[in-house]
C-alpha cells in the first residue's frame, strides 16, 4: 500500500505533493487509516456482498454506467455479470455502458487512481451527462 501510495505521490503534479505537506506522514497516516478502515464488519461485509441476487429482483429500468478506467469497480470485470444478472432477472429495460476515459467519479481521467482525484478538473468526462439525459428523455416522453 505504501508503495502505490508513493507511486502515485511521484506521478502527481508538484503542486498537488506540495500540499500534502510532510509526503512520509501524508503516506503513514494514509496507511494507517485505510487498514483501520478495512479491519471492521462493514467492510467485510462489503467484500463478500455479491449484488447479482438483488439486481435479478430489478423491475424498474436500469442506466448502469462505468468508467474505463475506473479502479475501483472495473467495467471488465463488472459489466458482464452485471448485464446477465439483469438479462436473468427478466428485466427488459436496462442499458450498461462504459464512458470512455472515466475514473470512478466520471471524471477524464489520467490513470484512474484514487491518487489523481484530487488532481483532475472538477467536471464529468465528456459523453457523461448527455448519456444520462437522453436516456431519462427516451423514457419520459
Amino acid at each position: 500500500m505504501e508503495a502505490e501510495l508513493r507511486e502515485a505521490i511521484e506521478g502527481a503534479p508538484e503542486e498537488s505533493v506540495a500540499a500534502l505537506g510532510d509526503v512520509e506522514a501524508y503516506i503513514r497516516t494514509t496507511t494507517d487509516a485505510t487498514l483501520a478502515g478495512v479491519q471492521n464488519e462493514w467492510f467485510r461485509f462489503f467484500i463478500d456482498y455479491d449484488p447479482a441476487d438483488a439486481l435479478r429482483e430489478v423491475g424498474i429500468p436500469v442506466l448502469a454506467l462505468f468508467g474505463e478506467k475506473d479502479l475501483q469497480v472495473p467495467a471488465g470485470l463488472n459489466l458482464p455479470v452485471m448485464k446477465q444478472a439483469l438479462s436473468e432477472g427478466g428485466s427488459k429495460d436496462f442499458f450498461v455502458e462504459v464512458i470512455p476515459g472515466a475514473n470512478h467519479l466520471f471524471q477524464q481521467a489520467v490513470s484512474g487512481s484514487v491518487a489523481e482525484y484530487s488532481t483532475l478538473p472538477k467536471e464529468f468526462a465528456p459523453g457523461f451527462l448527455e448519456r444520462i439525459t437522453s436516456w431519462i428523455s427516451e423514457r419520459t416522453k
